[in-house]
């Protein structure tokens, strides 16, 4: 199976649903359906932790933990 690493601007999107280019939309979709795997950095973690807390983000570490819970092929 493929491993990726995402970045903290196409989790942020894809945690709200935000538009994104198709080709990143269509690897969190593999990773949902389990065809490739999706790691999240501790870096990113921090970045969307700090952000949310500065309210520039609507999205925050309990919706990445949520998001992770759902799907087997998405981890930290």
């Amino acid at each position: 199976m493929n491993e990726y690493v995402t970045d903290t601007m196409a989790l942020i999107l894809r945690l709200e649903k935000r538009k994104m280019p198709e080709q990143v939309k269509n690897m969190f979709l593999d990773a949902e359906n389990g065809r490739i795997k999706i790691n999240i950095s501790v870096m990113v973690l921090a970045e969307i932790g700090y952000l949310s807390e500065k309210n520039r983000i609507d999205a925050n570490l309990t919706d990445v933990e949520n998001y992770i819970n759902q799907f087997e092929t998405i981890s930290e």
